[in-house]
């Protein structure tokens, strides 16, 4: 509810009771009253009016409705009377146009979502969410429905949403070649896998088996000389006890193949890996990295030369047509545009490319289906805002084109993992801007299939 606050000029109504204090005749008290209740400003009614934003609007699958999930903001606990959305085939649309009413009388901020089963097919149309509060309508900025998929993009079954789990950035295909996504227990150090059954379309989950969270684990797929393909993981770190957050740090390495490895020997520091030829290599990321190379012929880790960047706080790697491919985000040199460079693996050299042309960027996503490159999504560097624009890079010409924007809710700590000629992307937050210019984030479920 919307709290008074009043203001008091304490400097001044402390002078006014010393004086009263040594002064006492009526005349002087009246005096001092008036003077006293006039540092008293008139209530001012300080708090935050609720916002509230449309995340997606899609059709479901048997094509009967348009979903629309909203989420609100309402930090000052404010009543709002009634609340729901609104839509047209024009921009801003109102109640006036059509409407459907999604509740009333709460004070509750999150998410809510209504359907619209009256549409034409094959239009565009302008989504707004709405709320009443003390007879004024507050509206949405438009969220713009297309029903028209971007090319390349399948939407999935949703991530079941089950309370008490946060999503992660965190996927990989288990022993089966299942894409497995990991969330984390709200509270806890430990996760639990979802599979996703690629007959079904169905997410199960064993909820029992708790796992230790395993944060910044190194992934790199390898495609052998043989013609034989592996994946190889491993490193990371734990936080071994949630209230001193004591970290440790994770030597363990792993393959598809032949299970464990010997032990990654590098640095106690995050770090990042891609295939390139018949290889995997990993790179420390901190300043001065040091880069490792685990070799197929005698299952060893080999140090190689430096890589020719320093100084960063965020790397994304990948293999590019056989060779490596990296973007630095948030060099600290230069944090006008993301870094790119390109790694020959048959000459072992590192060449610095263009800068990346798209916005500057934290949390981007970074991944290669056969001879091409894909970048994009994440935070805008400064605002948070959520990113949609979605780039390939072609490994001939050495150029970044823009395609068609991801379609998702979830633009900040996307998971992703790749199977075959596919990507699966999923999980994930919506970054969205309030009308402060602040950057409020809400967990996304939609998953999607990527298949240019």
């Amino acid at each position: 509810m919307p709290q008074s606050v009043y203001k008091w000029n304490f400097g001044a109504a402390i002078w006014l009771g010393i004086t009263n204090f040594y002064k006492t005749n009526l005349k002087r008290n009246l005096i001092f009253l008036y003077l006293l209740l006039s540092c008293v400003e008139k209530p001012s009614f300080q708090f935050v009016i609720p916002e509230v934003f449309v995340s997606t609007a899609y059709l479901i699958n048997n094509g009967s409705a348009i979903e629309v999930n909203c989420e609100t903001i309402n930090p000052s606990s404010i009543n709002k009377e009634e609340f729901g959305i609104c839509w047209s085939d024009k921009p801003n649309p109102t109640i006036k146009d059509n409407y459907q009413y999604s509740g009333n009388n709460s004070i509750q901020e999150g998410p809510f979502s209504e359907q619209i089963t009256k549409f034409k097919p094959n239009t565009v149309y302008y989504i707004r969410g709405y709320m009443r509060i003390e007879g004024k309508d507050v509206y949405s900025k438009d969220f713009i429905y297309n029903p028209e998929i971007a090319k390349g993009w399948n939407r999935l079954e949703d991530i079941p949403r089950i309370n008490g789990f946060l999503n992660l950035p965190i996927a990989y295909l288990s022993g089966n070649n299942t894409p497995t996504f990991k969330r984390k227990v709200a509270g806890f150090e430990e996760s639990v896998d979802f599979y996703y059954n690629d007959l079904g379309r169905f997410w199960p989950s064993t909820l029992s088996a708790f796992e230790p969270m395993i944060y910044n684990q190194f992934y790199a797929d390898i495609e052998y000389d043989t013609g034989k393909f592996d994946v190889i993981t491993g490193g990371g770190y734990r936080i071994e006890n949630t209230i001193s957050g004591k970290v440790k740090y994770l030597k363990t390495a792993r393959t598809s193949t032949f299970n464990k490895i010997e032990d990654y020997p590098g640095a106690e520091a995050p770090a990042v890996a891609f295939g390139a030829g018949n290889k995997a290599f990993v790179i420390e990321v901190k300043p001065n990295p040091n880069m490792w190379a685990f070799n197929e012929e005698d299952f060893l880790w080999e140090k190689m030369k430096e890589p020719p960047f320093n100084n960063f706080t965020g790397i994304k790697a990948t293999r590019a047509n056989g060779n490596g491919l990296v973007i630095l985000e948030n060099n600290l040199e230069k944090n006008s545009k993301l870094i790119v460079y390109f790694y020959d693996f048959k000459t072992d050299t590192w060449t610095q490319l263009e800068d990346f042309p798209g916005t500057d960027r934290l949390g981007g996503v970074l991944f290669n289906i056969k001879d091409k490159v894909y970048f994009g999504l994440g935070e805008q560097k400064g605002t948070e805002n959520g990113l949609k624009d979605f780039w390939e890079f072609n490994t001939s010409t050495k150029k970044w084109i823009q395609i068609a924007n991801y379609p998702g809710a979830g633009s900040s700590n996307i998971a992703y993992v790749k199977k075959s000629n596919s990507v699966f992307l999923g999980m994930g937050y919506s970054s969205l801007l309030t009308e402060i210019g602040t950057a409020r984030k809400f967990m996304a479920y939609d998953f999607w299939e990527f298949k240019p």
